[in-house]
Order: structure tokens, then C-alpha cells, then sequence
């Protein structure tokens, strides 16, 4: 019997799923198809005013909205800022075997940013994913012995996971320059993926067979952030940006659980106090230009870069399905808002931008590619400098042909943004 290496059978079982992914069981909340693969699906920093433009909002400098895509932005905090938001995403798959839609509801981020010296240095302490998986299959087999007269044997399986990595981080800005500003930012990263398969036989006389395995992570990280304005440059009106972040590898230390159960019997296939590895992500760039041609109209574009083809499995190996990705983005913002007439049309700023995204995932000779749509509204607070944002997202992921899943992607996001004058001394006249 021809025997096949570890790696190279998980990666044929991966792949198989995918093909099947989409005939997913409605009581099990789903992400991507794709998320069964490697550490889960990355899950981007974009801040509530970059997510409708199509990018994350690198070079983009707002003193009334946090931003958690670039520490370098920190440096220009003035008020006290703390933001957060949920979404609600809707994944639409298709594949040769069928179709099905899944839905999820999650928080996006949470941070609070503060001023130390205004305009001059900020702090930021944030909590907010790094990659998310959430997935489940239900697929019907019946295999027909070749024995003549024999019983044909039904069974089904069901595969599911869910899981992902978290990034707990606090840094700080600071303005070297009036034209350049430095940040960086220490993080904890951690998170616990799990992931499990029953076996039922549809023929009586076979006994249910499960394996649930559950592995934990935890590493720390490292960002640097750059950013640098000038202003009229072109113009009386106008402003130039251009932002940088870089997140550096994190090692992650891992320790893995693995049960079976076949009936009533438990069996422990791997025990976590003995059973440890290491998970490596990846090196991510993400490098961004903003024009503004005055204080109404921005334009923005992005071009990210993140080497998977480094990533390290939890034992310490490359996974071949995983590739470099390359993602380009470009949007634009206009805050009708500030306009000193008052209607409708002037209450609100608008947002939209289009983003590729190469994928980091290639499987049977294709990259699973995204292209998004986004747009967003701001809803300023008469008030004070609060505002809500309600973005949209929709886009396609992946491709029906070579035997893999399309993914039509609707999402609802909405991000809430407060800022407030604190920790000001109050002076009398």
C-alpha cells in the first residue's frame, strides 16, 4: 500500500472540503468556505472610514474617528476617541454539487485612543481580529460493495470549525515632524481554532464515530507605522499624504487537543501538556497615498502585501495551498456635512471605493481571488464630533470552475465613533 506524507493528506482533506464546502448545515453559523484552511481567513485592520472606501485608511488622518490601520496616525489625537463596531455578513456559495447561504453576526473591533500631547502624541489600546474561521459541511455517501448481494452501506458526515486569532495591542504616535509622524505598537496575539467530524451510518449495525481536535495559540507581535503630510502642496486648498504600516512576523507557541469518540468509548489522540508546536504568521506591508482637494472631496488608494507562502503550520511547515497576497484598493470620501448650508443632502458624508484582492489561498492551479464593492454613509452627531457609520460591502470570492466554491459576499457594517474633550483642565475666566 503506497503511503502518503502527513502534510500532503491534511492538505488533500482540506481541499476536498472546499469542493464540497457549500452543502452547509443551516444550525451552524459560516464564514468563507476558504476558512477551513491554514490559520482561518485574514481579516484585514480598516478603520470604519477606510472600510467604505475599499481600503483600510493608512494615510488617512481623522481627528474625530479612530483608526487602528497605521500607529503613525495616533501622533494627530486631539479628543478622547473610542470606537467599535458589529457587522453582518452574508456568504452566497456555489459549487458543481450545489449551492447554499450562510450568514454570521460578529464584533468588528474595539478602541480607545487618547491624547497624551494634543496633536503631538496619542496612545492606542485595541482589541480586533487577525483571521476567523468558521465553517461546516454536511455531505450524504453510499458506497455499493462489489460483493453481489451484499448490503450497499450509507453514511454522512459532518465537518465543522470555528475559531481564529485575536490581536490585543496598545502603542503610541508621535510627531517627529510637523511633516512625519512615527508609531509603533506591541500586541498580544492569541486565539483557539477547533475543529470536528462526525461520522453517523444511515445503515444500522455501525457504530457513530466522531474527532474533535482544539488548538491554542499565543504569540506576541510587533507594528510600525509612518506618516507624513504636506499641506497646499498643489494648491491653496489642497493636502498630500502617504501612510506605511508594517506588521512583523509573529511566532506563535501552540499546543494541540485531539479526541475520538467511537460510540460510547473516548479515546485521546493527542494529549495539549505534551503535545506543543509553533505557528508562524506572516509579514504584512501596507503602504497608502491620500489627496485632499479640499475640506469636502478625499481620494485614497492602498496597495498591501502579505508573504503566506512563509506561514508555518503547527508543525512547523509550509502549507503548500498557501500563496503571497497582493491586495489593491482605491476610494474616495465626500463630507458633504461641512458644508455651511443645511438639508438632507448636506447631514451626511459619503463613501465608496472598489479593492482586488490576489487571495493568499491557490488551489488546484487558481488563486482565489476577491473583488469588493464598498460604500458608506457617516452620520455626524449635531452635537459633538460623534458619528456612526453604516458601510456596505459586496464582492465575489473564488471561481465554480476547477472544481472549487464562488462566494457572493454581502456585508452590513456598522461602526460607532465617540469622541469627547476628556482629561482637559477646565480654566475660569
Amino acid at each position: 500500500m503506497t503511503t502518503f506524507p502527513k502534510r500532503s493528506l491534511m492538505a488533500a482533506m482540506l481541499i476536498l472540503f472546499v469542493a464540497v464546502g457549500v452543502n452547509a448545515q443551516d444550525r451552524y453559523e459560516n464564514a468563507s468556505a476558504y476558512s477551513a484552511l491554514g490559520s482561518g481567513f485574514p481579516v484585514d485592520y480598516r478603520s470604519s472610514q477606510g472600510s467604505a472606501m475599499g481600503i483600510s485608511g493608512v494615510a488617512i488622518s481623522n481627528r474625530l474617528s479612530g483608526n487602528i490601520s497605521n500607529p503613525a496616525l495616533w501622533s494627530n489625537t486631539y479628543f478622547t476617541l473610542a470606537n467599535g463596531g458589529i457587522s453582518f455578513t452574508s456568504y452566497d456559495a456555489k459549487d458543481d454539487f450545489g449551492s447554499a447561504t450562510n450568514s454570521n453576526i460578529g464584533i468588528n473591533h474595539f478602541q480607545l485612543q487618547l491624547p497624551i500631547y494634543r496633536d503631538k502624541m496619542g496612545v492606542s489600546i485595541a482589541l480586533f481580529p487577525v483571521t476567523e474561521s468558521r465553517f461546516s459541511a454536511l455531505n450524504v455517501y453510499s458506497d455499493d460493495p462489489s460483493t453481489p448481494g451484499a448490503d450497499t452501506l450509507q453514511y454522512q458526515s459532518f465537518f465543522r470549525g470555528e475559531g481564529g486569532l485575536n490581536r490585543l495591542e496598545a502603542g503610541f504616535g508621535y510627531e517627529l515632524h510637523e511633516n512625519l509622524s512615527f508609531g509603533y505598537a506591541a500586541s498580544l496575539v492569541f486565539g483557539v481554532q477547533r475543529s470536528a467530524t462526525d461520522v453517523g451510518f444511515i445503515t444500522s449495525g455501525y457504530s457513530p464515530v466522531s474527532f474533535d481536535t482544539r488548538t491554542s495559540s499565543i504569540g506576541f507581535g510587533n507594528r510600525f507605522g509612518l506618516y507624513s503630510q504636506f499641506l497646499t502642496p498643489f494648491t491653496s486648498e489642497d493636502a498630500l499624504a502617504l501612510g506605511l504600516s508594517i506588521s512583523l512576523p509573529v511566532n506563535l507557541s501552540s499546543s494541540r487537543e485531539s479526541i475520538s469518540v467511537i460510540g460510547n468509548q473516548q479515546i485521546v489522540l493527542e494529549d495539549g501538556s505534551d503535545n506543543d508546536g509553533e505557528i508562524r504568521l506572516p509579514l504584512e506591508v501596507t503602504g497608502g497615498v491620500a489627496y485632499y482637494f479640499n475640506r469636502y472631496l478625499l481620494v485614497s488608494g492602498e496597495v498591501q502585501y502579505q508573504n503566506w507562502s512563509d506561514y508555518k503550520n503547527f508543525s512547523g511547515q509550509n502549507e503548500e495551498f498557501l500563496t503571497d497576497r497582493l491586495k489593491l484598493g482605491a476610494g474616495f470620501e465626500y463630507s458633504a456635512f461641512r458644508h455651511t448650508e443645511t438639508n438632507l443632502f448636506t447631514r451626511f458624508g459619503y463613501r465608496a471605493g472598489f479593492s482586488y484582492d490576489s487571495g493568499h489561498i491557490s488551489l488546484n492551479d487558481t488563486q482565489i481571488q476577491t473583488m469588493l464593492v464598498s460604500a458608506g454613509l457617516t452620520i455626524p452627531s449635531p452635537a459633538s464630533g460623534s458619528s456612526v457609520d453604516i458601510n456596505f460591502d459586496y464582492g465575489i470570492r473564488g471561481t465554480t470552475s476547477h472544481e472549487l466554491v464562488r462566494e457572493r459576499i454581502f456585508a452590513i457594517r456598522m461602526s460607532f465613533n465617540l469622541s469627547e474633550r476628556m482629561f482637559f483642565q477646565r480654566r475660569l475666566q
